[in-house]
């Protein structure tokens, strides 16, 4: 998992909206120790998404950190499903999961 200050920052928000402060900070601070999440500096943003540009800080933590793909099921990111550059792979949730049970089942 790659993150950048704005998706965390946005992440933190969005916890704190549906629960309390306390756990938004546990879970944001949690995100910035695991071992199994880059922090990632955007050094280029790509505006890629119209329809809205808030979207785009997601897209500008994947390009940057060089993930494999981008999981969500708003329905604004599928235009980048149609540009041939920067070429990022976008799942559904429910596809992502598959993928994980899938992972898991090779173990």
């Amino acid at each position: 998992m790659v993150i950048s200050n704005d998706v965390l920052s946005e992440y933190v928000e969005i916890l704190e909206e549906r629960t309390n402060a306390d756990v938004a900070d546990n879970i944001g601070s949690f995100l910035v120790r695991s071992p199994d999440v880059d922090k990632v500096e955007i050094y280029f943003k790509w505006a890629a998404i119209y329809a809205d540009a808030d979207d785009d800080k997601f897209v500008d933590c994947a390009l940057n950190g060089n993930a494999q793909l981008i999981v969500t099921d708003d329905k604004h990111f599928n235009v980048l499903k149609d540009m041939d550059f920067p070429k990022i792979e976008v799942v559904k949730t429910a596809k992502f999961l598959d993928i994980i049970k899938e992972r898991i089942g090779k173990i």
